[in-house]
């Protein structure tokens, strides 16, 4: 029964999560890149190594040059955006070089949806803008923290826990 429970709560803890997601990931002295583009573009807040997080919102049609700084060289970064699914957009990154150096990543949203609402494609998209410098290539530097939790969580059950109810078992069966 408490298995069915557990099963139901986690159905409604999933039928909440309404976003979506978007990410590139590159090399700070990757030079595939585009130079800027000749239309013309707002400027956001820059992005600053190794992890920054902007909320911000875009307007439809809507391109937005993020600058980056402070790049550590060879490091792997990626930049997320993330969107309510409740505003079907499209969103296309290109990183853009300036001098044979990484300059900042363009991000170009365009409304996806259908809809009867008149302009309901210039409401804004609330989004949460993430650059995030990556160890070896795939893991988060916030993994460390979890990886030490886990650590010590096994070393305490092994060390702390199993004995004691080693302990508690054995002197039950002694008493048997």
């Amino acid at each position: 029964m408490h298995l069915h429970h557990a099963f139901l709560i986690l159905c409604i803890c999933i039928h909440n999560v309404w976003a979506n997601t978007e990410k590139i990931i590159f090399a700070s002295d990757t030079t595939s890149c585009h130079s800027p583009p000749i239309k013309p573009f707002d400027t956001g807040q820059p992005l600053v190594h190794p992890y920054t997080a902007l909320r911000t919102s875009l307007i439809s049609p809507s391109t937005v040059l993020y600058p980056l700084h402070d790049l550590a060289p060879g490091s792997n970064y990626e930049v997320r955006l993330s969107y309510p699914a409740t505003v079907p957009t499209d969103f296309e990154f290109a990183l853009i070089c300036q001098d044979d150096r990484l300059w900042g990543v363009l991000i170009q949203g365009v409304y996806a949806g259908v809809s009867r609402q008149a302009g309901i494609e210039k409401v804004p998209v609330p989004a949460d803008i993430v650059l995030e410098e990556l160890a070896l290539g795939v893991v988060y530097h916030g993994i460390y923290k979890v990886a030490v939790m886990i650590i010590g969580a096994l070393i305490l059950g092994y060390f702390v826990i199993v004995p004691h109810i080693k302990g508690y078992l054995l002197q039950a069966t002694k008493e048997d």
